[in-house]
């Protein structure tokens, strides 16, 4: 599909039918009104957005081996589009209601920052979290896959730092969720471009030798030839024991892993990997599976600690099929044994039960966690919806928190000196008291004030350990520096309690006549002043507002310039005392 866009002989027509051909092949049922829409979309595209126009169908290239759904591939060429091209009104036109639901979905997640390895982990717990939708999820994958795609063919169009930024984001984040998603055809075309990009040299070693050169432990024979003379043989054995309804394949393994298990066995060469190439036997039933296994084993010497079987305990992505190797002719070959139905949920992966089951419970079914699984590739989905939350800086950082976590907790993540001077907090737009209870997804700016420090109060509003442990560091700093200069004739609390307010340049408050103390979005003792314009100091219908000097200036709650000001930036104010 891509090869007419590279020659310039790309037309919207010639895409469509392209696109629909591919899908009629696994949904004959395709809507004529879904088909509208799919041309509609492209000839939006391509006379709108026509500099994007290549890279869009690249990605949904890559999401059709997955056999998705049309509003799905209406989503993936519509992601990423400017407000200004496309509003909501012209949304609508285009696409079915199903589309733009996943378009808005597309869009929580789009500001999420790829580029950490460090928090990698976080960044798969967040999306899996975010998501209602696993389509959204699947969208996000290949469009990720695809810009690789784009940067292989025009690497002049990117940027060193975008360039290593999609690398990271593929091998860190993306790579690990098709693996658990069981979309093992994508994760081979991923890993695969990755290597050419970041290792050109050894790919290419690797693609020629499997290719072109012949060893001895091939049979100097090429792979094609190796394959067919160990496939008859197989397809013999099995018709002199009756099995007849059977299928067998050849398959070379992906070139990164090769690469991978040369490195990781530490073999000396690519002569020394016994299973470059594989075969897989497709069964129509799981009795056929171990009876093949059966005849198998007893016409072929086989090397036990190499033999899993994951039809009697699948791994947790749902993944079943036999593995075990035969040694045939002084070769080693991988053997995978699985039914249709396996193979074909090996190869597509979750996506393709769409057609059967409602995409909610197939969400919940990659989201089920198996607490008996040890293998650390899927260590970060265990506890992952029951006691963290996680929310994003403005920059797209995601931080991962425990439930109940407030703004403190939040600014301490980030770093101790924001921690040490936070004086409030923007969520989602809005300004929150410190107290504020973080929600699933809420993106949080931190206000900081050099003029402010931790204080002994901030202990009964954090929950995380470390956050409450640079708190109580903050206050035996200080204590320590006050009690050195002292005859220590006094408590200590009492002198850090003095010393922190003294140290925020805070008026100092007399708890005997308190009465014109202020409760401001539910903190006791925040830095304001009472606005002239109103004079609301004797009134108690009174609001605060969040300047931009990040202190409040308190006014009468009917007061004009409260009228005017911007809502989301006043606060509730109650009298203590």
């Amino acid at each position: 599909m891509t090869q007419n866009l590279k020659q310039n002989k790309c037309n919207v027509k010639s895409i469509y039918r392209e696109i629909i051909e591919i899908m009629f092949a696994y949904n004959p049922n395709i809507l004529r009104e879904q088909k509208k829409y799919l041309r509609k979309v492209l000839e939006f595209l391509y006379k709108n957005h026509f500099k994007t126009f290549e890279a869009r169908v690249v990605s949904v290239t890559f999401l059709l081996q997955i056999e998705p759904d049309m509003p799905t591939v209406l989503s993936c060429l519509l992601h990423e589009m400017d407000d200004e091209i496309i509003d909501d009104e012209i949304l609508s036109e285009l696409v079915c209601f199903d589309a733009v639901e996943l378009i808005v979905q597309l869009k929580s997640i789009s500001s999420i920052n790829f580029q950490t390895p460090k928090n990698s982990e976080i960044i798969r717990r967040y999306l899996l979290s975010k998501i209602t939708d696993i389509r959204v999820l699947y969208i996000r994958l290949a469009k990720r896959i695809g810009l690789l795609k784009m940067m292989k063919d025009n690497p002049c169009l990117h940027s060193e730092k975008q360039q290593q930024y999609a690398l990271d984001s593929v091998y860190f984040i993306i790579n690990p969720l098709l693996s658990h998603l069981g979309l093992y055809r994508l994760k081979t075309e991923a890993e695969d471009l990755y290597f050419e990009l970041t290792n050109k040299k050894e790919y290419d070693f690797i693609k020629n030798a499997t290719r072109e050169k012949k060893y001895k432990n091939l049979l100097n024979l090429k792979f094609t030839e190796k394959i067919e003379v160990i496939k008859n043989n197989i397809l013999k054995i099995f018709s002199d024991n009756n099995i007849i309804d059977v299928e067998v394949f050849g398959r070379k393994k992906g070139i990164y892993s090769i690469y991978k298990k040369i490195k990781t066995k530490d073999y000396h060469s690519i002569e020394d990997v016994h299973d470059i190439f594989a075969l897989r036997i497709i069964t129509y039933s799981v009795e056929d599976c171990y009876r093949a296994l059966s005849i198998l084993h007893t016409a072929y010497e086989h090397e036990e600690e190499h033999f899993s079987d994951y039809i009697a305990t699948p791994k947790s992505n749902g993944y079943e099929s036999i593995h075990t190797v035969i040694l045939h002719n002084k070769n080693y070959v991988e053997v995978q044994i699985r039914t249709q139905e396996m193979d074909y949920n090996a190869e597509i992966g979750t996506a393709s039960h769409w057609k059967y089951k409602g995409v909610h419970e197939i969400y919940k079914k990659t989201k089920k966690i198996d607490e008996n699984q040890k293998n650390k590739e899927f260590s970060f989905f265990k506890n992952s919806f029951t006691k963290k939350i996680y929310a994003s800086t403005p920059t797209g950082e995601i931080k991962e928190l425990s439930v109940g976590a407030t703004p403190i907790d939040f600014a301490y993540s980030i770093h101790s000196d924001i921690g040490d001077h936070c004086s409030g907090a923007i969520v989602n737009g809005d300004i929150v008291p410190l107290v504020y209870k973080i929600k699933e997804g809420d993106m949080i700016g931190i206000l900081t004030d050099k003029n402010k420090f931790p204080k002994k109060e901030w202990l009964d509003i954090v929950i995380s350990d470390s956050a409450r442990k640079k708190i109580k560091s903050y206050l035996f700093s200080i204590g320590e520096k006050i009690v050195a200069k002292t005859d220590k004739t006094q408590d200590k609390k009492q002198i850090v309690e003095a010393e922190v307010t003294e140290k925020k340049g805070e008026k100092k408050i007399e708890h005997k006549s308190n009465k014109n103390t202020l409760i401001i979005g539910g903190e006791k003792n925040m830095i304001h002043h009472f606005a002239k314009c109103c004079n609301p100091e004797e009134k108690n219908n009174i609001v605060a507002y969040a300047s931009t000097t990040r202190d409040f200036v308190i006014h009468h709650k009917n007061c004009l310039n409260v009228l005017r000001c911007d809502r989301k930036r006043l606060l509730k104010v109650e009298r203590f005392g």
